[in-house]
């Protein structure tokens, strides 16, 4: 690691006076707001304390003499950037001109006289438009904000936004901070902020050969806590290989739909589960170099991106089923458990069977036994590790074998009868999550002795002895067990509430639902009975969680 990375202890202040930072077109656009808010208020606390403040990490890679490409800390290194040039439009406003030139020259640009591209700090393509107004110093604020309005106006990007929102910010933060002072005293006090990022604000900066090189910092990193975005290492990875400059703005606009619909946190699990479902079973710290050993070239990175659009509409009705995708009330049902259960296990599985199959209702019929594997694997409190280190195993099996020789693995996965039946026996459910589990299996139970099944929504759980009368109870763990839970129609448990069991004994008489109609045979309802039909719905329960 030593050979092919020199980090070394830096401020960002002698980063921005010695070289010359370019973010490549294919990065993310500016998206701090509150962060360089508080990035600004840290600042001036290290004036005030007189202490370093380390920012973190900057990753870059070499484009010759003291010019780089930033890998990561493209943002801290704009909001720095604006930090100083509202510095220097201050000095500007108060007509310390000797200030002005130095940071403009020193900080800011390359030479003396600006031109286009001499920039020390130069955004991605689409947010140097905006950021170039700010470090044109020959206008003042009111100019560069009719400017600024003109341009967000016009194309509404969001970076620009926040761009110029936080100029203003910081420009009436320090403004503010300097209201009451002379000009000899303003002069001092942003001298010490420029003081403080030359000297105080410190990063480790990071030179690498490759973004290839990059990953293996960030892995380490994310080790220790300090969380970069692996998403973004593998777009701009991909789009590094597509290059062609026509053709970034259409890859922009439909990346930006994966983050959109899928969610920024959520994307690389996302690609991992392809992975897994389309090629072999990998850990996340592995997918991006084994994308990068895949993807050569630009007609591989563009067929990639078809490939997870194609799995994305896969992916958002396994996440967010809706009956136009599955025609199957039942597979709704399971999948909304899952989700609730915060189980993602089976999306790789399904994406294999949607793939192989080609048709949602075929793969519908599949979903049972995979469904009835995680859940009575969640009964059984079995870690989730176990069945993921199958998962590549299952989409292989599912990619060359018939689905009968793919339920005889899962079943093979599945916990057995008599451990199943302790845990339902002796199990307090007490959790969010695990009422959500009883409430999945009374349903399954229910529906299995009637015709029109109920789903989810039709549905709620309801405490037969109350919640709020446990003190009553000698044995009060009771209260917990499955057989004190029944399921009545959506609406009919907000008006039993904690009423006695002889009240609510009547509406369980009335229930359509199969599963209340044994209530008659209790006149009352404590410990003895709670436990008592604990086991009957424990053997009727293992009867069903077959397949």
């Amino acid at each position: 690691m030593t050979e092919k990375f020199t980090p070394k202890e830096e401020t960002i202040g002698i980063l921005l006076k010695n070289n010359k930072f370019v973010v490549p077109k294919y990065q993310r656009y500016y998206s701090w707001k509150e962060e360089a808010i508080i990035f600004l208020e840290d600042i001036l606390n290290t004036i005030k304390e007189r202490n370093e403040y380390f920012i973190g990490p900057m990753i870059v890679s070499l484009i010759d003499n003291n010019k780089f490409k930033v890998i990561d800390g493209q943002q801290r290194l704009i909001t720095t950037t604006i930090i100083i040039s509202v510095i220097r439009d201050i000095f500007s406003k108060k007509g310390l001109t000797d200030e002005v030139e130095m940071i403009f020259s020193k900080y800011l640009v390359e030479k003396e006289v600006y031109t286009e591209g001499d920039l020390r700090m130069v955004p991605n393509r689409v947010d140097k438009e905006i950021f170039e107004i700010l470090i044109n110093n020959k206008e003042d604020i009111y100019e560069k904000e009719k400017k600024a309005n003109e341009k967000i106006r016009e194309k509404k990007y969001e970076s620009w936004k926040n761009i110029w929102s936080f100029y203003k910010q910081c420009y009436n933060l320090i403004l503010d901070k300097i209201e009451n002072l002379s000009k000899d005293e303003t002069k001092n006090f942003l001298n010490k902020i420029i003081e403080s990022i030359d000297k105080d604000i410190k990063v480790i900066f990071i030179e690498v050969k490759d973004e290839s090189d990059a990953y293996l910092i960030f892995e380490t990193l994310n080790d220790r806590g300090l969380q970069l975005s692996m998403a973004d290492l593998l777009k701009n990875y991909l789009f590094s290989k597509i290059s062609d400059e026509s053709l970034i703005d259409e890859y922009e606009l439909r990346w930006s739909y994966f983050l959109d619909e899928i969610g920024a946190s959520k994307l690389v699990r996302f690609i991992r589960y392809y992975w897994i479902a389309k090629h072999e079973f990998i850990r996340e710290k592995e997918l991006f170099r084994k994308i990068k050993r895949k993807i050569k070239d630009k007609k591989e990175a563009e067929d990639l991106i078809k490939e997870l659009e194609k799995f994305k509409k896969y992916y958002l009705n396994i996440i967010s089923p809706t009956y136009d995708f599955w025609e199957d009330e039942k597979v709704i049902d399971y999948l909304e458990d899952l989700k609730k259960l915060g189980v993602s296990q089976h999306i790789p599985l399904l994406f294999s069977l949607l793939e192989k199959y080609k048709d949602q209702k075929e793969v519908s019929k599949k979903v049972w036994p995979i469904y009835i594997t995680l859940i009575r694997r969640i009964i059984c409190k079995r870690n989730p590790n176990e069945f993921e280190r199958e998962l590549g195993n299952i989409c292989s099996e599912i990619r060359e074998k018939s689905f009968d020789e793919v339920k005889g693995s899962l079943k093979k996965l599945n916990p057995k009868d008599n451990e199943v039946k302790e845990f339902l026996l002796s199990s307090e459910f007490v959790k969010s999550k695990d009422k959500i589990l009883v409430k999945s299996i009374l349903r399954l139970l229910n529906n299995s002795m009637m015709k029109e099944l109920k789903t989810n929504k039709d549905l709620t759980l309801e405490h037969i002895f109350p919640l709020s009368k446990a003190a009553e109870l000698e044995y009060s763990y009771v209260i917990n067990l499955l057989g004190n839970m029944t399921l009545l129609l959506s609406g009919k448990n907000k008006k039993l509430g904690n009423k006695p069991y002889k009240e609510k004994l009547e509406v369980f008489k009335q229930s359509d639902l199969p599963i209340n109609k044994n209530f008659q045979d209790y006149n009352k309802f404590e410990k003895e009975e709670i436990e008592k039909r604990t086991k009957q719905l424990t053997s009727q329960i293992i009867n069903i969680l077959k397949y």
